[in-house]
């Protein structure tokens, strides 16, 4: 049976330390995590790196029951294992999750032993990405996502979901504010409507200030508030609202991603719309439902040059969240876990999608794996042929606003507060006596709890229940149980100002 990473297309990222010999490999100082795949002596290094610092951990992973008795003598891998710093897990995607979990903002590396399948360590990467990406969306605990959500479901727009084929066969230009975008600044302009060209964000703005005419804009980031955009404006609920008042042409409203589970249920109406990781990937999404073909990809390098993230901005590429790697020509490079998945979740719509061809015209920055590149000047000669009508985009399709369960959600969630209230209150009781609290069966009905408190839980206690918290617990039991009440009754708190207004 194939392992889930033997799908995934290799990509450099800094978890690939099993590139390198497991003979000479050395952990780096600032590294606390180190996974191992395949069950193999270890060198002096890594030893000696567990042992400088007790909070450092070793995970060594191994296919299915592999008997330990592989790894070297019997005495050493007992000698290991008898060692709290080290974990051994069988391989498959629920154990990785769990460590992945475990070990989230932790500084990490990741070494693939001799006979090993090297894109282990770039499928790591991937799950250690995404984990953190899901974590990120419950930042604040989800209240000012859920005010965008609530504020932005008013607005009259189309319903994007009505949409679908009606640009079909018509080539679309996805534009990115990466570096490269001056090279191409030219012929973009000289489009002369032949192909749609779709930006969003910060490709958006830049292009706009360059007087590039846009087709269709796009927004999805809750914080970024963008320029005055004229053209139709594909969104979804979670923008800035700042971004749709400031918008002069119609309103496009897409489906939820599903990273925002409480969405679902308050607008049960809205199918769901995978969008990726940026502005860039949700507009690549949109084209590709509207049947544009084909896609071509401009200025989405996913990496700095020459210390620029976006062409005509500087950002700073030892920024907390930067990934050394190596651009198409080889050379070193910083990236983001953003760009990185963004990166993946195009390859993935090319693979899916056979029949529509996607081209890479971004001369620059990171490679597409499956994706040609062609400059956008070719591009332009070969696909660009005759102007194109997107007039009957919208033709019949209706404005309204949604109506979203305000007033159900303000019922579930008085109902978790009482119910928690009443948890609280038995629990000196249940303590005296010795019994085992439990939250009341009515409170794991309740929507408020299912769509926000639950989902916040399970992003939030592997930070607050980690191992050595747990161990200094006197019952553990009951200490965890009285931590989940208390973190429940603090989101609850962070939502009463926002929703008793």
């Amino acid at each position: 049976m194939k392992k889930p990473f033997e799908k995934t297309p290799l990509m450099e990222v800094p978890l690939s330390a099993g590139r390198r010999s497991s003979l000479d490999f050395s952990p780096q100082e600032g590294t606390e995590l180190l996974y191992v795949y395949g069950l193999s002596p270890l060198n002096r290094e890594i030893k000696e790196w567990l042992r400088r610092d007790q909070k450092r951990q070793l995970i060594l992973i191994e296919d299915g029951k592999k008997s330990p008795s592989s790894f070297c003598d019997r005495g050493e891998i007992e000698r290991l294992l008898g060692n709290p710093q080290v974990q051994l897990i069988d391989l498959n995607e629920k154990n990785l999750e769990r460590v992945i979990e475990e070990g989230l903002y932790r500084p990490s590396e990741c070494l693939v032993m001799p006979g090993k399948n090297r894109l282990f360590a770039h499928h790591l990467s991937d799950l250690k990405m995404n984990a953190e990406h899901r974590a990120s969306l419950h930042r604040d605990y989800g209240v000012p996502f859920l005010k965008n959500v609530l504020e932005n479901s008013l607005y009259p727009a189309f319903s994007g979901q009505l949409l679908e084929g009606r640009l079909s066969g018509i080539p679309a230009i996805i534009c990115g504010a990466g570096p490269s975008l001056e090279k191409n600044l030219d012929v973009l302009k000289r489009v002369e409507k032949k192909a749609v060209i779709f930006a969003g964000g910060s490709a958006l703005d830049l292009l706009t200030k360059r007087q590039v005419p846009i087709d269709f804009g796009g927004c999805i980031d809750p914080g970024h508030r963008l320029t005055p955009c004229e053209s139709p404006l594909f969104f979804q609920n979670q923008t800035n609202p700042a971004s749709l008042t400031q918008a002069k042409g119609p309103l496009i409203r897409m489906g939820p991603s599903g990273g925002f589970p409480l969405e679902r249920w308050l607008i049960p109406r809205l199918k769901p719309f995978d969008a990726g990781t940026h502005v860039g990937t949700f507009l690549t999404r949109v084209a590709l439902f509207l049947g544009c073909n084909p896609i071509v990809f401009v200025g989405m390098d996913g990496c700095t040059s020459g210390g620029r993230v976006y062409f005509d901005q500087k950002e700073d590429p030892k920024r907390r969240d930067s990934i050394e790697t190596s651009d198409r020509f080889g050379h070193p490079v910083f990236s983001r876990p953003d760009f990185l998945l963004g990166r993946r979740f195009f390859e993935h719509l090319a693979r899916e999608n056979l029949s529509t061809l996607f081209l890479n015209a971004t001369e620059g920055g990171l490679s597409m794996e499956g994706i040609v590149e062609k400059e956008l000047q070719e591009v332009k000669k070969l696909y660009f042929v005759k102007k194109v009508d997107t007039s009957s985009l919208l033709r019949g399709a209706s404005v309204c606003p949604l109506h979203p369960k305000i007033a159900p959600l303000f019922k579930s969630f008085s109902a978790c507060c009482k119910l928690l209230e009443r948890s609280c209150c038995k629990l000196l009781e249940q303590a005296k006596e010795q019994v085992q609290p439990r939250f009341e069966e009515a409170f794991f009905e309740e929507p408020f709890y299912q769509f926000v408190l639950l989902p916040n839980w399970r992003v939030w206690r592997v930070l607050l229940q980690k191992k050595e918290i747990v161990a200094q617990m006197i019952d553990p039991t009951f200490e965890k149980w009285v931590q989940q009440l208390v973190f429940f009754q603090t989101v609850c708190q962070n939502y009463v100002p926002f929703l008793q207004r």
